[in-house]
């Protein structure tokens, strides 16, 4: 165990070189004391040595200023008040003045100051201890934020590889408010290799947010523009021909592709659609082996960016 060193501060009635030979001789903690008479040579090697606890005497509140002077030098070092005194009132105010523990009544009992100092200085290794591991903590939170944002980069760059491998760069959002077709879609382009991690869009409302970028989807690195929207017509709400009708209403989506699907094929909707700029009107196939079928058609059909993208 590491030597600890107690700075005992005291003059010749005190008997300070007594307490020093018995804590020496007896402690367990492998103290290594000093003995000063004053309280300003005390100040002078708390500051230039630094000690692990001090030992004072007071028998009068006048006496108490060492203590204080004591703790303004260092902030964090155990202070240890001897003293006669017998009036809580006296060992109460040496504590608001900064002692660590108040140890009276009778002169010291030398036994009671070694515990105390041992007591005293375990917990001030503690309290390093856990600044320590507080600090390393600290230190691995900012590795671990780093690490997320090289780990968010590369995901984008995998993103983006993923995109120009074949079939990947048909990146589709698909905006469908039955679940059970949902997941049949997801299903479908998992079996025709079609990249897809765009959120399914279960509303125009939803849509029109997306693709606006207002929020939750304002971070393009994590929501992605499609390169082509998979509408249903028959949305709650804000009507696939609305969402339709908005895209090819925005500058900067008007390019985008836009297959609209529905389970009915009134000619009037299907002619409104293609007035509003829809690129294709297709019946939702009644089977899964169809709907895997229509999924590689759009993949091999639309899998590359148009030439003036």
């Amino acid at each position: 165990m590491a030597r600890s060193k107690v700075l005992l501060v005291g003059d010749r009635d005190h008997s300070p070189r007594v307490l020093s030979d018995r804590l020496e001789r007896d402690s367990d903690h492998g103290l290594a004391t000093e003995v000063v008479a004053l309280i300003g040579e005390a100040l002078e090697r708390v500051s230039a040595k630094g000690y692990d606890a001090a030992v004072c005497w007071a028998e009068r509140q006048d006496e108490l200023a060492a203590v204080i002077r004591l703790r303004k030098a260092s902030a964090s070092l155990p202070i240890v008040l001897l003293t006669s005194q017998l009036d809580p009132a006296f060992g109460e105010l040496a504590r608001q003045m900064g002692a660590t523990c108040v140890l009276g009544g009778g002169g010291p009992d030398l036994s009671a100051v070694s515990e105390t100092l041992r007591l005293a200085l375990s917990t001030g290794e503690l309290a390093r201890d856990v600044r320590a591991q507080a600090e390393k903590a600290r230190s691995g939170a900012v590795k671990v934020r780093e690490l997320a944002e090289a780990n968010r980069g590369l995901v984008e760059k995998a993103l983006v590889q993923a995109r120009k491998e074949s079939g990947a760069s048909l990146l589709p959002l698909l905006v469908e408010d039955d679940p059970d077709q949902a997941l049949l879609m997801v299903r479908a382009f998992q079996r025709a290799d079609v990249f897809a991690p765009l959120p399914l869009m279960r509303t125009g409302e939803e849509a029109i947010r997306y693709l606006s970028g207002e929020p939750p989807f304002q971070h393009r690195s994590r929501f992605l523009l499609p390169s082509l929207v998979l509408l249903d017509y028959h949305l709650p709400g804000i009507s696939g021909q609305d969402v339709l009708e908005w895209i090819k209403t925005q500058p900067s989506l008007r390019a985008l592709r836009v297959v609209m699907l529905s389970s009915h094929r009134e000619p009037d909707v299907i002619s409104r659609a293609y007035e509003a700029g829809v690129d294709a009107f297709l019946t939702k196939p009644a089977g899964f082996g169809a709907l895997v079928e229509l999924i590689e058609g759009l993949r091999d059909h639309w899998g590359r960016p148009r030439p003036h993208e």
